[in-house]
């Protein structure tokens, strides 16, 4: 049965949703045994150490990987000689950089350890981290042809296989370390799962597409090499300037607020609206696609996914503030309450951060990433400055409101930042973002809020059970709301046919 764009997407969706909440899952009971497996001590030199090294992972990470989605991800007849020459070369790179950033680590690793954390413990668990990084970095690059191939599929068993193996390994550390070496001992069970893992991919991608890994004659032209040299370059710093515009809020906070627990609040609010956002957003699915698509349907495409997108987004915003005393006190504990302040801002960036998907995987398609550095860029400083002038007014009211400060200017930031990229979408190909989707899932979730405002009248003790209840009648209300409003109709129902996602 042959599926249109949309049935695609939902599919390779459906399943790339089930591989991220196998990761999350997963990387939560690996971390739960992790912490009862190290004592507080252990666990922050293990923490530094693979923190290091992932941030070294991420300059090369993003950069080559999205080029492997643009550049091999048209597997046509008549295309294929170019697609092998691109994904060999990418891998070449992608290889050669890994070695020299995980050298780059290596060589510094003792001035990092002795000097400049003055924790001499870090020294082996960093040098093994910085090795680890090579494997993982191989591994990423190859898991990248599964989108490529619409073979979502297979993601969720790799991923599922990945945290089988890493809780497994881990359990065996205590048997074959002494107590000693368990930080070496944890890193060193990452790197053989992930080796394993890298095994079964590389074998799984060769046996399945034979054509990138036949015999390829010519040579691709000089000025086709720096374009992808290009790419991944400014896709790179991309990553780096998004990786700071995420994080400049949480060190500045650290810098003005004396108590740290306001920072663990903050840290609390972000990573329930990145982690919900990010179950939204599906750059690497939409890459290829739209690298394919021609002039006339691009304007249709991305409108489409984004109706589709944003449908679930803007109700996951007021589900959130809604409820977000219940969500804290849920996940976090009471002792986390002071975190529905600022969660209660940052719950508006859940759009926000899924459109910005969906523009950063058109723009990369589109081989304009440097709009995305730009974008990020001015973002960034603007965060800056905010941050600084609301965290330092506010907080000589409390320490709430400054992480309430530190909220709107990232809400602020990430705003403006979306802004930029759409504006460049619109002048540079002449794409026109539409969002009447917007208003017809405001009426639908104002419709859902007044249900579960009338459910919360009727409850005086909210547990779990009635919490999914009301979750549930919640979401009920929205979806029957924006059926009979025509937000949603029969043709869109269609996309949720079991059949799309064989």
């Amino acid at each position: 049965m042959k599926r249109t764009l949309s049935q695609e997407v939902f599919r390779n969706s459906f399943y790339n949703f089930l591989t991220t909440v196998t990761g999350r899952i997963g990387a939560l009971i690996f971390t739960i045994i992790l912490a009862r497996l190290l004592l507080p001590s252990d666990f922050g030199i293990y923490s530094l150490a693979i923190t290091i090294a992932l941030l070294f992972l991420t300059i090369i990470d993003t950069g080559a990987n999205s080029a492997v989605l643009k550049y091999s991800s048209n597997t046509s007849q008549n295309k294929k000689k170019i697609s092998i020459l691109y994904f060999k070369y990418i891998l070449k790179l992608k290889i050669i950089f890994s070695f020299i950033l995980s050298l780059i680590i290596i060589v510094f690793a003792y001035p990092i350890s002795f000097y400049f954390f003055n924790k001499p413990d870090l020294l082996t668990p960093l040098i093994l981290s910085a090795i680890y990084i090579i494997f993982l970095s191989i591994e990423s690059l190859f898991s990248s042809l599964f989108f490529i191939f619409n073979d979502v599929k297979i993601l969720f068993s790799k991923e599922l296989a990945s945290q089988i193996l890493r809780v497994l390994f881990i359990l065996l550390v205590p048997i074959l370390f002494i107590k000693k070496f368990y930080v070496s001992g944890v890193i060193l069970s990452l790197m053989i799962s992930v080796f394993i893992v890298l095994i079964l991919v590389f074998s799984i991608t060769k046996r399945r597409y034979k054509l990138l890994f036949g015999s390829s004659k010519g040579k691709l032209k000089e000025i086709e090499k720096k374009d992808v040299t290009k790419f991944i370059f400014y896709i790179s710093l991309g990553g780096i300037s998004a990786m700071f515009l995420s994080y400049i809020d949480i060190i500045m906070l650290g810098a003005f607020i004396s108590d740290p627990s306001y920072v663990g609040y903050y840290k609390a609010a972000t990573l329930l609206v990145f982690s919900l956002a990010g179950l939204l957003t599906f750059s690497n699915v939409l890459l290829p696609k739209f690298a394919q698509l021609d002039e006339k349907r691009i304007t249709q495409s991305i409108n489409r996914i984004l109706r589709y997108t944003l449908m679930l987004g803007i109700p996951s915003t007021f589900g959130i503030i809604f409820l977000s005393k219940y969500v804290i006190r849920a996940i976090y504990g009471y002792e986390y309450l002071t975190a529905v302040y600022p969660l209660t801002i940052l719950s508006f960036l859940i759009p926000v951060v899924i459109i910005s998907g969906i523009l950063y995987a058109f723009l990369s398609a589109k081989g304009k990433p440097e709009i995305y550095i730009k974008s990020s860029t001015i973002a960034f400083l603007l965060n800056v400055i905010l941050n600084f002038i609301f965290i330092k007014y506010l907080i000589k009211f409390s320490f709430s409101w400054a992480i309430t400060g530190a909220a709107i200017a990232t809400l602020i930031s990430y705003s403006l930042y979306v802004g930029i990229l759409a504006f460049y979408v619109k002048k540079l190909f002449n794409v026109k973002l539409h969002y009447s989707i917007v208003a017809k899932s405001l009426i639908a979730s104002i419709a859902m809020v007044l249900v579960l405002v009338f459910i919360n009248s009727l409850v005086k003790d909210m547990n779990l059970v009635m919490g999914i209840v009301e979750v549930l009648l919640g979401m009920l209300t929205y979806f029957l709301m924006m059926f009979l409003i025509k937000g949603l109709n029969k043709e869109d129902i269609k996309l949720f046919d079991p059949r799309n996602l064989i």
